[in-house]
């Protein structure tokens, strides 16, 4: 009974860091196994996927077309939410898209750019913490 309630509460605190942000930090792996990471707008979906958008002159795209593993950090004073998934390409006219687009209004206008591309990544871990409070709240997930 308790690993469920555990289970709800890493839910529900990282749906809701996640819909309080706009922008976190994507890592990809290089051709020579180095990490790369870059600030990336991004939106959530109800199955905890995340979407983002890129270009393909960009290092995200030349990394995640040889290795789609990624990791990616939130965080809002003292909470963080680490996560790492799968990323894959997806049709810019897509429900998730738009769901960028809606959540990044000034996106809206690199939608149509024909090098812009979009990414869904499917989650496999993520791990919740609040070092604000006494004991330090820290909550983990798998996917798998």
């Amino acid at each position: 009974m308790q690993l469920k309630t555990i289970e709800h509460d890493v839910f529900k605190l990282a749906k809701n860091l996640l819909e309080r942000n706009r922008l976190g930090v994507l890592s990809t792996i290089a051709k020579d196994l180095s990490v790369q990471s870059a600030v990336v707008g991004y939106a959530e979906c109800s199955d905890f996927s995340i979407i983002f958008g890129s270009d393909i002159s960009s290092r995200k795209y030349n990394n995640l077309t040889k290795v789609p593993r990624v990791s990616f950090v939130i965080w809002e004073g003292n909470e963080t939410l680490q996560y790492e998934g799968n990323a894959s390409i997806i049709d810019r006219e897509t429900d998730e898209v738009n769901i960028h687009a809606q959540k990044h209004i000034s996106f809206e206008k690199y939608k149509h750019i024909k090098t812009n591309i979009y990414y869904k990544i499917t989650p496999l871990w993520m791990r919740y913490s609040d070092f604000s409070t006494k004991p330090e709240l820290v909550l983990s997930y798998s996917f798998k």
